[in-house]
């Protein structure tokens, strides 16, 4: 996908992972499902910013299912502040 946005002139701000981990909410314990580094590895291929890992999560899936994001729903659920961590970097990088 990413080489289609280079191909009409779009740049491409960052590479966020989703669905990167699975975290116990009890030990805190991270299981990469899915592998572990490949948007980190996606963002040195493209040279650009990797912008951060969003975790697997019930309450992500059930916000979109709603149309209620999970940023508003649960502003404490850890999908929820990995994405606004992304956001802050993208903000950033951009000035705003």
């Amino acid at each position: 996908g990413a080489r289609m946005f280079e191909k009409v002139n779009v740049p491409i701000l960052g590479v966020v992972e989703n669905m990167s981990y699975l975290e116990d909410e009890e030990s805190g314990k991270k299981s990469y499902l899915f592998g572990q580094g490949g948007g980190s590895e996606t963002a040195l291929a493209l040279k650009t910013s990797f912008l951060g890992e969003i975790p697997l999560h019930q309450e992500v899936r059930m916000g979109g299912d709603h149309g209620t994001p999970v940023v508003i729903a649960n502003p404490e659920n850890p999908a929820s502040i990995a994405i606004r961590e992304a956001t802050k970097s993208l903000s950033g990088m951009l000035g705003l």
